[in-house]
């Protein structure tokens, strides 16, 4: 296949110091990386991360609120509107300065008492923000379902939400970001979703399912779906945003060193 694939340092080797991660992943064949929030990191020390294991980011998040007391993302919260855009404007900044050509938007978990449609509009308000102030330096943005079971109350959690918000936004570098794992865990046929809403998918990332560990380990269609991938011409970088199930460098094994650069 002609599928090229990006190792997420935020969930492989995660039992090495972070800065440690970007050697391990060139060592292991990659030439592209991505992470949750390289943000946390001292700037200089990212930099020559990358530059010393020749490595590319290829996405990173944009910041989602205090994810250690359990915020995940306020894009679509609306009493946050002024801290997720000015917290935007240095995201993009930092994806300029590192050459990250995809960003990825989380909508958060909706706040008791505030109505769907008003995250709705918050979250179609923000990402037309975002999108055109990323435009400028060619960057997209996508956005993210996240499945109910591993996150309840998200306010995406199927990529039929995804679309009907970027329909809204309607801004043409702002896309999906289809998660397969989290397309499975909702109970749908990933291939039938990748089917129906190809032209739309900005970045793509996998795992099995369940168990979110690397592909072989549950009962996800992850063949069938990377097969479909390449049949339909996709040409993007393809996440590996799985939780190992031991070794890290032991759970790449399903993927040949060849198809990792």
């Amino acid at each position: 296949m002609a599928l090229e694939y990006s190792a997420n340092l935020t969930m492989l080797w995660a039992d090495r110091p972070a800065l440690e991660r970007f050697g391990a992943a060139a060592a292991a064949g990659f030439t592209s990386v991505e992470m949750l929030f390289p943000q946390d990191l001292p700037l200089p020390d990212l930099e020559t991360a990358l530059e010393e294991s020749a490595l590319s980011m290829s996405l990173f998040d944009f910041n989602c609120g205090d994810w250690g007391a359990g915020e995940r993302g306020i894009a679509a919260l609306p009493a946050r509107a002024s801290e997720f855009r000015e917290k935007a404007v240095r995201d993009i900044e930092l994806a300029v300065r590192l050459g990250t050509g995809t960003m990825t938007i989380l909508a958060g978990i909706r706040p008791h008492g505030v109505e769907p449609n008003a995250c709705d509009e918050m979250l179609v308000a923000n990402i037309a923000h975002v999108a055109d102030l990323a435009a400028e330096y060619g960057i997209t943005v996508t956005l993210e379902a996240i499945n109910n079971h591993d996150l309840p109350g998200f306010h995406v959690r199927t990529v039929d939400q995804a679309i009907a918000i970027l329909d809204e936004v309607s801004r043409p570098n702002a896309q999906l970001q289809l998660d397969q794992y989290h397309v499975s865990r909702e109970g749908e046929d990933p291939v039938a979703v990748l089917e129906r809403h190809f032209e739309r998918v900005g970045h793509v990332q996998i795992a099995d399912s369940p168990g979110r560990h690397e592909p072989g380990t549950g009962a996800a269609p992850l063949r069938r779906f990377l097969e479909r991938l390449d049949e339909l011409g996709f040409r993007g970088r393809i996440g590996l945003e799985y939780v190992p199930s031991g070794d890290t460098d032991r759970s790449l094994a399903w993927l040949p060193r060849s198809a990792r650069g």
